[in-house]
């Protein structure tokens, strides 16, 4: 074999394996690109539902329909925020902490909203002129006391 047939096998090698490590690192490129475009899409998700239902603690007419607003948005914003965290950050330890924060928000927080209803109705706290139909007050187990 002479010289220049072996420097042509060797400068052939070695174009194809960077054209093999160019397309490696195009693959790499792709994927972290679509996992930074998750990640975007699901805090901008959760962030949406935040400001609605800020909005509706802000616009909605009495503590009742505030507090469906409060309780509904929180629970979706935080799934999207914790969704777009698992996907920026990816680590095990990351995506347990999130997802025992969603299913411990998606558990406490209608609990909570419950009690608060609750606790506003045995107050007797003002209803919403257009309210149309109240079942509770027509309710022989309506809350008259904490029980």
């Amino acid at each position: 074999m002479t010289t220049l047939t072996f420097l042509a096998a060797a400068t052939e090698a070695a174009s194809q394996q960077a054209g093999e490590a160019t397309e490696m690192d195009l693959m790499t490129f792709a994927l972290t690109s679509i996992r930074e475009f998750a990640a975007v899409f699901f805090l901008f998700f959760g962030l949406f539902f935040m400001f609605v239902g800020a909005f509706g603690v802000y616009r909605l007419p009495d503590v009742f329909h505030r507090m469906h607003a409060a309780s509904k948005c929180s629970t979706l914003g935080i799934l999207g925020l914790m969704l777009g965290v698992i996907f920026a950050v990816g680590t095990l330890a990351i995506t347990t902490k999130a997802i025992l924060t969603v299913v411990f928000a998606f558990a406490a927080v209608p609990v909570g909203s419950h009690l608060l209803a609750k606790a506003a109705l045995k107050d007797g706290a003002p209803k919403w002129s257009g309210t149309i139909q109240d079942e509770w007050s027509q309710s022989p187990t309506a809350p008259t006391d904490m029980d």
